[in-house]
């Protein structure tokens, strides 16, 4: 596959929108690298816990 990938270095613009797909997700990972200023959960905002549906007997 190595190979066959030098014979077609022709950019076209499949690979012009994946290189811009790839920028974009490097963007993401960085940014989620990041030591964040709080806890990355937290942005969840929390929910109490749910009474039970239904008494047991």
């Amino acid at each position: 596959m190595a190979k066959r990938r030098k014979s077609m270095a022709i950019p076209t613009p499949v690979d012009e929108d994946w290189q811009r797909v790839q920028a974009k997700i490097d963007a993401i990972v960085h940014e989620r690298d990041q030591p964040p200023d709080k806890p990355a959960r937290r942005r969840i905002p929390q929910q109490p816990p749910a009474p039970p549906a239904r008494p047991r007997e």
